[in-house]
């Protein structure tokens, strides 16, 4: 948000003072700086769009990860054989646990964005 607001300060100033711009032939050093600005603003936003998309990523993936994991720790670790009464009990919990984990990313997103 501080990019953008650079951003619009520079173009506010050239809108504001065009005439005097315009007479001291300055059109190219004014658009330098709003080119790099605007770069600034787009290098923040790129970011803050990876950052997004690979948590969102990881989030959706983390239902099917945990399954595989506890299921590989239960017989690894514990030496006991997994049955169907212990497979579709654990998948049941594991499924209640999906929605709450796949609207974290949002929240996290909307509290990025609050900051």
């Amino acid at each position: 948000m501080t990019r953008k607001d650079a951003r619009m300060k520079s173009v506010n100033e050239v809108f504001g003072a065009m005439q005097i711009i315009k007479l001291t032939a300055w059109e190219n050093k004014f658009q330098d700086k709003i080119t790099a600005d605007r770069d600034r603003q787009l290098k923040s936003l790129w970011r803050i769009f990876i950052l997004s998309s690979a948590m969102t990523g990881c989030l959706y993936s983390a239902p099917v990860l945990v399954s595989v994991v506890s299921f590989a720790t239960y017989t690894t670790v514990m030496w006991q054989p997994l049955n169907a009464t212990k497979v579709f009990t654990a998948l049941t919990l594991f499924n209640l646990l999906k929605i709450p984990l796949i609207q974290l990313p949002s929240i996290i997103a909307s509290m990025m964005q609050a900051l």
